[in-house]
């Protein structure tokens, strides 16, 4: 994708998505209510992360440059890679996840 918000939004249910080279620098937004979260993403990502769930873990393979710490509401935001794109991964009751490959 080009300069479109890549998003994939539901109230009951998990996502799991993957993608591999993403041009521009538009936004990656992720989010459910009841369900996980779990993006796949090529090694070359780079991003600013917001991570964050009420009911569940937050884990990602990608070496993370911590702007702010786990916290009691479970939020993690921080850098991988370079940074730039904004990347939000959010759940209510679920893990969240990023992970290195390919679905």
């Amino acid at each position: 994708t080009s300069g479109a918000v890549l998003r994939a939004t539901t109230t009951n249910g998990s996502i799991t998505a993957g993608f591999g080279q993403v041009r521009g620098d538009a936004p990656l937004r992720f989010t459910t209510t009841n369900g996980s979260v779990t993006v796949y993403a090529p090694e070359s990502l780079s991003a600013d992360v917001d991570m964050q769930t009420t009911n569940g873990r937050l884990m990602t393979d990608f070496p993370l440059t911590m702007s702010t710490g786990v916290t009691r509401s479970r939020r993690l935001r921080g850098t991988i890679g370079g940074g730039g794109r904004e990347m939000v991964l959010h759940s209510t009751n679920g893990d969240v996840s990023i992970k290195r490959g390919s679905i």
